[in-house]
C-alpha cells in the first residue's frame, strides 16, 4: 500500500522556520553586491515587494524589463537570487539538528505519518471512504515522500525514523501482519546544494520570453522548471512521475496550489482518473474551524475540490466525477513539531559567537 506525501514550505514553516520568500527577502535587499545589475534587480525587488512574495511568478514577470538581448543580465540575477536563497536555508535549517535526545520528536513525526492516524481530523463518511481505499490494498504502508523544499528537515526526520526501529505498528490484514515503512524520498527541486530548481511551470508564463531568441535554450530552461530538472540530468521528473503513478493514496501538505507547480497538479488529476480508487487528501492551512452548522465548511472544500481540478483540461462532466476523491483536511497533522525548531538550543557556534562579543 503506497501512501505518498508531497510535501511543501508549511512543512517547514510549521516547524517554525523563516523560510518564505519573503522572510528571505528582506535579507537579500539588505546585502551588498559590486555588481550594478544586481543591485538595480534588488531596488525593482523593494519597489515591487507585494509581488516578489511570490518569487517564482514574480521571474517570470520580471523577463518584461528586459531588451531582447537581455537574457544573459536575467539570467545573472536568477542564479545570484538562488545562490543567496541556499546560503539563507541552509542558516535557517541549522535550527533543526536532530540527533539522539530528539526521540519524542521523532516518534512525534512518525505518529503523524502513520495510518490511519493521519485521517483523524476527517468526519466520519470521509474516514470510512479512505478506510475502503486502503482495505483493498495487501500489506504493510510504504511511506514515501515527494519534497518540494530545497531544505533537509524532512530528510532528517526521516533518516531518524529510519534508525529507529519500532515506530510503526504492524498492520493486520486477513490474518497476516505485515510491516510499515519509509520508502522513497524525492526532492523534485533539488536542494540548497544542489540541482536547485526555481522557475515557472512553463513558456506560458513567461511575460517576455523572446529575450532568450538571441542565446541558447538552456538560458530560458533556467527557469522553466520541468526543463531546468531536465538540465540537471539526473531523471527527477520520470522519478517523481512513477512514484506518484504507484500511489493508492496521495497527501498534500503545505502547498499553496499555486500555478507554478502545475504540471504536478495536472498530473494527479490525470492520474485520478485513470484509477478509479486513487484518493487525493489536501492539507488546507486557511480553512474554517469546525462550527455549529457545517454550511461553511462544505462550501470551503467545495471550492478548494474546484480549484485544484481546474488546472486539468479534462471536460467538466468527468472532473465532476473526481470531487468525491478529494478529501480537504483542516486540521494540521504536524500540530505535534509546530515550532520545535524556535525551542531548540542556540548552536554552539552561535553561542561562541555571543561569548566572544562580551
Amino acid at each position: 500500500m503506497n501512501i505518498t506525501f508531497l510535501i511543501g514550505n508549511g512543512f517547514d514553516l510549521n516547524l517554525g522556520l523563516s523560510t518564505k520568500y519573503e522572510h528571505f527577502l528582506k535579507e537579500y535587499v539588505r546585502s551588498e553586491s559590486e555588481n550594478y545589475v544586481i543591485e538595480r534587480f534588488k531596488q525593482n525587488i523593494l519597489e515591487e515587494s507585494d509581488s516578489w512574495a511570490s518569487a517564482e511568478e514574480a521571474f517570470g514577470k520580471y523577463t518584461a524589463k528586459y531588451y531582447t538581448n537581455g537574457a544573459i543580465v536575467f539570467c545573472n540575477c536568477h542564479e545570484d537570487f538562488c545562490e543567496k536563497l541556499a546560503r539563507y536555508l541552509q542558516e535557517e535549517e541549522s535550527w533543526l539538528q536532530l540527533d539522539e535526545t530528539d526521540e519524542t520528536s521523532v516518534k512525534k513525526f512518525a505518529a503523524a505519518i502513520s495510518f490511519p492516524n493521519f485521517i483523524q481530523g476527517f468526519r466520519e463518511v470521509q474516514q470510512q471512504e479512505i478506510q475502503q481505499v486502503v482495505a483493498a490494498h495487501d500489506g504493510g504502508f510504504v511511506y514515501n515522500f515527494i519534497n518540494f523544499n530545497y531544505t533537509t528537515t524532512l530528510d532528517q526526520y526521516l533518516e531518524a525514523v529510519n534508525n529507529t526501529p519500532g515506530l510503526f505498528a504492524l498492520r493486520k490484514y486477513r490474518g497476516t501482519s505485515y510491516s510499515s515503512g519509509i520508502g522513497q524520498c524525492i526532492h523534485v527541486h533539488g536542494t540548497t546544494s544542489s540541482d536547485m530548481v526555481l522557475g515557472v511551470n512553463d513558456e506560458t508564463q513567461i511575460a517576455a520570453p523572446e529575450i532568450f531568441s538571441e542565446v541558447g535554450e538552456e538560458y530560458k530552461y533556467q527557469i522553466i522548471k520541468q526543463k531546468t530538472n531536465e538540465m540537471n540530468e539526473q531523471n527527477v521528473d520520470t522519478k517523481t512521475a512513477t512514484l506518484l503513478a504507484q500511489s493508492q493514496l496521495i497527501y498534500i501538505y503545505g502547498m499553496s496550489l499555486g500555478r507554478t507547480d502545475a504540471l504536478w497538479w495536472n498530473r494527479i488529476i490525470d492520474l485520478m482518473l485513470k484509477n478509479p480508487d486513487l484518493h487525493v487528501i489536501i492539507h488546507c492551512f486557511d480553512g474554517p474551524k469546525d462550527t455549529l452548522i457545517q454550511r461553511r465548511i462544505q462550501t470551503f472544500n467545495r471550492e478548494k475540490r474546484r480549484e485544484f481540478l481546474a488546472y486539468s483540461n479534462e471536460e467538466q462532466k468527468q472532473l465532476e466525477q473526481l470531487e468525491n476523491r478529494i478529501h480537504i483536511d483542516r486540521t494540521n497533522i504536524f500540530a505535534s513539531l509546530k515550532d520545535v525548531a524556535k525551542e531548540r538550543p542556540l548552536p554552539f557556534e552561535e553561542i561562541d559567537k555571543m561569548l566572544a562579543e562580551i
